[in-house]
């Protein structure tokens, strides 16, 4: 199981991707029964549509139809009718893909309908964040979201902003308040 299929983050206006290649993924050389998306920002799905059509997809479902109205806005025929596949799930809802049991937990982030992943097979737990932030509105949600969860084995999480020091995140609020000035 593969979570998020994205591309490079760039402010380069000349800034070309590498395609990405995973064994099993993009080729037959390997096994992937699932790619579950975190949300719909391109640096989680922008590689998409480089998955073997085979692979079944997840989204949340509010996810998936954003998506699909992005997907008709750009005209990308490729990316509309692999998103038109994708399975969808709930918060809080457990779904199994083969002997994995995956809980999708709905958490707050600049994309509404971002979720982190809670994964269990052979009495091991692993939970995957995605990208989160704790200071939007829905923010204070994650501590009684991980009380629920309890303990788990591993912890991988998103990485995005650990690169920029020294900068205070504007709560939503703010940002609010910064747009009625304009």
């Amino acid at each position: 199981i593969l979570i998020d299929m994205g591309d490079e983050l760039s402010l380069d206006p000349d800034f070309v991707s590498a395609p990405l290649t995973i064994p099993g993924v993009t080729d037959e050389n390997g096994n992937c029964d699932a790619v579950l998306f975190t949300h719909y920002h391109g640096d989680h799905t922008g590689q998409m549509t480089r998955i073997r059509k085979n692979i079944p997809l997840y989204a949340g479902k509010l996810a998936k139809d954003i998506m699909l109205v992005s997907s008709d806005r750009t005209k990308n025929e490729e990316f509309h009718e692999r998103i038109k596949t994708m399975q969808t799930f709930n918060s809080g809802e457990a779904f199994s893909i083969g002997d994995v049991s995956i809980t999708p937990w709905s958490i707050d982030h600049s994309a509404c309908d971002s979720y982190l992943f809670l994964i269990e097979a052979d009495g091991k737990r692993v939970l995957y964040t995605g990208d989160f932030r704790m200071h939007g509105f829905r923010g204070k949600a994650l501590p009684k979201i991980l009380y629920k969860i309890g303990k788990v084995d591993t912890l991988v999480t998103e990485g995005t902003t650990l690169s920029r020091q020294n900068i205070q995140p504007m709560k939503e609020y703010e940002l609010q308040q910064k747009v009625k000035e304009y």
